[in-house]
């Protein structure tokens, strides 16, 4: 994984926010360098503390969900799916549970938006053919391979766009599906089912980035040849897209009306 960070900080007079956003983005700076150094590479999108347009007062931060939601366009559908998953990593939580509320507030009511977050999340197909074969890309650097981060997209969209649906406050993936099945927005069976698809993807994709350092001495990566996976994975990772496709259309159904 990459760096996704930002910071907030609360509202301070205007003669003050030049000063204090200059103190917060050397702070910003020092953080992200140590965070590279330890082995998260700096975000190649730049979404860090350290760049001004992610260290803003909560106000700005409130201003940019409304507009997100409101103009939903692909920019924004970009910055709600990354951004829209903040927790606090250090600080005055308050900061966070205002910024929360407000969140909430603003998708009240809003179906326009989820109708776009879900036409924007179903681009992200599982790589699987019509003959239920792999497809895998066909030149370049990962010629024979998938991307596995990219399969998993799709139970992370679900879960996210559910989450925010029914305010599910938790932002990590199993954990909005946990809560999704104590709202009993999730049958029991649905919740086990896509639990252990997420959880055997990143099991696969973990023993992909593992095996490109020890075996390889390569930058680990998410790109996997199905052809090298035993023949009881590829059979599980088929019927993992299989059943992927099927909450898909659950979802295009529930937010858009297409069946």
């Amino acid at each position: 994984t990459d760096q996704d960070n930002a910071i907030i900080f609360k509202d301070v007079p205007p003669e003050q926010e030049a000063e204090t956003q200059k103190y917060f983005l050397g702070f910003g700076e020092r953080v992200c360098a140590l965070l590279d150094r330890a082995g998260y590479a700096f975000c190649t999108g730049n979404i860090m503390a350290k760049n001004p347009q992610w260290c803003q007062p909560i106000a700005v931060w409130q201003n940019y969900f409304s507009e997100w939601i409101h103009a939903a366009k692909a920019k924004d559908l970009l910055h709600s799916s990354i951004f829209f998953d903040f927790r606090c990593g250090y600080g005055k939580e308050s900061l966070v549970e205002e910024l929360r509320e407000s969140l909430f507030g603003l998708l009240k009511g809003w179906s326009g938006f989820f109708r776009h977050l879900t036409e924007n999340a179903l681009y992200f197909k599982p790589p699987l053919g019509f003959f239920r074969n792999f497809v895998v890309e066909s030149k370049g650097e990962h010629r024979s391979k998938f991307d596995i981060k990219g399969a998993m997209m799709p139970v992370t969209d679900l879960a996210r766009i559910l989450a925010l649906k029914h305010l599910v406050e938790e932002t990590n993936t199993l954990d909005r599906l946990h809560h999704l099945q104590l709202k009993e927005v999730l049958a029991d069976g649905q919740y086990d089912e896509l639990e252990r698809m997420y959880s055997f993807l990143m099991q696969l994709r973990f023993a992909r980035q593992v095996s490109a350092i020890l075996d390889e001495n390569k930058p680990p990566d998410n790109h996997i040849n199905p052809d090298k996976l035993t023949g009881i994975e590829q059979k599980m990772l088929k019927e993992i897209f299989r059943r992927i496709e099927q909450f898909q259309s659950r979802l295009e159904f529930e937010f858009i009306g297409i069946v």
